[in-house]
């Protein structure tokens, strides 16, 4: 266990979490944030999130690997309008 900093959604926030464990299962199960999941081996596309602005599945991405990212999860916040065009390919 170790303590990362993620700015989730415009907020910096502290959790304790293995760095391996996938970034999707720490923002569900220890910030609370909404983040969807379904198939869970990063073939559905329900994972997706803006990660530095880049649409990324993250239900197998390590929670290391968003450390000093901006990671954005839609709450509340996106215009599908907004969306790059590449968001729309899943």
């Amino acid at each position: 266990m170790a303590l990362i900093e993620l700015k989730v959604n415009g907020q910096l926030r502290t959790v304790e979490a293995d760095p391996e464990n996938p970034l999707l299962m720490v923002l569900r199960e220890k910030l609370h944030v909404d983040a969807g999941f379904s198939c869970r081996v990063g073939t559905c596309g329900t994972c997706t999130i803006l990660l530095d602005n880049i649409p990324t599945r993250i239900c197998l991405l390590p929670v290391s690997e968003a450390v000093g990212k901006e990671i954005n999860t839609g709450e509340d916040k996106w215009e599908w309008a907004e969306l790059p065009k590449e968001f729309g390919h899943w």
